[in-house]
Protein backbone atom coordinates (compact mmCIF):
# COMPACT_ATOMS: atom_id res chain seq x y z
CA UNK A 1 0.00 0.00 0.00
CA UNK A 2 2.82 2.37 0.85
CA UNK A 3 4.45 1.76 -2.54
CA UNK A 4 1.23 2.79 -4.30
CA UNK A 5 1.12 6.06 -2.39
CA UNK A 6 4.77 6.77 -3.20
CA UNK A 7 4.16 5.96 -6.86
CA UNK A 8 1.22 8.37 -7.07
CA UNK A 9 3.18 11.04 -5.24
CA UNK A 10 6.21 10.79 -7.52
CA UNK A 11 4.12 10.83 -10.66
CA UNK A 12 2.46 14.08 -9.61
CA UNK A 13 5.74 15.65 -8.54
CA UNK A 14 6.95 15.39 -12.18
CA UNK A 15 9.88 13.24 -11.17
CA UNK A 16 8.87 10.38 -13.43
CA UNK A 17 8.49 6.68 -12.85
CA UNK A 18 11.52 6.30 -10.60
CA UNK A 19 12.29 2.81 -9.34
CA UNK A 20 8.63 1.83 -9.21
CA UNK A 21 7.03 1.57 -12.62
CA UNK A 22 4.05 -0.23 -14.13
CA UNK A 23 4.98 -3.42 -15.96
CA UNK A 24 2.06 -3.73 -18.38
CA UNK A 25 1.09 -1.50 -21.29
CA UNK A 26 -2.31 -0.89 -19.71
CA UNK A 27 -0.70 0.25 -16.46
CA UNK A 28 1.64 2.57 -18.34
CA UNK A 29 -1.27 4.08 -20.30
CA UNK A 30 -3.31 4.63 -17.15
CA UNK A 31 -0.28 6.22 -15.49
CA UNK A 32 0.14 8.63 -18.40
CA UNK A 33 -3.54 9.60 -18.26
CA UNK A 34 -3.27 9.99 -14.49
CA UNK A 35 -0.25 12.25 -14.94
CA UNK A 36 -1.91 14.33 -17.68
CA UNK A 37 -4.75 15.23 -15.32
CA UNK A 38 -2.87 15.07 -12.03
CA UNK A 39 0.11 17.31 -12.78
CA UNK A 40 -1.97 20.42 -13.69
CA UNK A 41 -4.18 19.88 -10.64
CA UNK A 42 -1.06 19.62 -8.48
CA UNK A 43 0.31 22.86 -9.95
CA UNK A 44 -2.99 24.66 -9.29
CA UNK A 45 -2.90 23.40 -5.72
CA UNK A 46 0.69 24.58 -5.39
CA UNK A 47 -0.28 28.06 -6.66
CA UNK A 48 -3.16 28.21 -4.16
CA UNK A 49 -0.80 27.32 -1.33
CA UNK A 50 1.49 30.12 -2.55
CA UNK A 51 -1.40 32.60 -2.41
CA UNK A 52 -2.34 31.40 1.06
CA UNK A 53 1.27 31.75 2.22
CA UNK A 54 1.46 35.27 0.77
CA UNK A 55 -1.74 36.32 2.55
CA UNK A 56 -0.39 34.97 5.80
CA UNK A 57 2.89 36.84 5.41
CA UNK A 58 1.01 40.07 4.56
CA UNK A 59 -1.19 39.65 7.64
CA UNK A 60 1.83 39.16 9.89
CA UNK A 61 3.63 42.10 8.25
CA UNK A 62 0.66 44.44 8.82
CA UNK A 63 0.36 43.27 12.42
CA UNK A 64 4.09 43.79 13.14
CA UNK A 65 4.06 47.18 11.42
CA UNK A 66 1.02 48.30 13.39
CA UNK A 67 2.62 47.10 16.60
CA UNK A 68 5.86 48.90 15.76
CA UNK A 69 4.34 52.25 14.77
CA UNK A 70 1.42 52.50 17.21
CA UNK A 71 2.58 50.36 20.10
CA UNK A 72 -0.72 48.47 20.21
CA UNK A 73 -2.42 45.70 18.29
CA UNK A 74 -5.68 47.56 17.68
CA UNK A 75 -6.59 49.08 14.36
CA UNK A 76 -6.40 52.81 14.17
CA UNK A 77 -9.72 54.20 12.99
CA UNK A 78 -9.70 57.31 10.92
CA UNK A 79 -12.25 59.89 11.94
CA UNK A 80 -14.56 60.79 9.13
CA UNK A 81 -15.18 64.45 8.56
CA UNK A 82 -18.21 65.99 6.97
CA UNK A 83 -17.26 67.36 3.61
CA UNK A 84 -19.87 70.11 3.64
CA UNK A 85 -22.88 71.09 5.65
CA UNK A 86 -25.78 71.92 3.40
CA UNK A 87 -28.73 73.65 4.92
CA UNK A 88 -31.95 74.21 3.08
CA UNK A 89 -34.25 77.09 4.07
Amino acid sequence: MLEKIFFSYFILKIIGYGHISPATRTGQAITIIYAIFGIPIFLILLADFGKLFTRGIKFVWVYVRRLYYTGSCRKVRKHTQKVCDVQFY
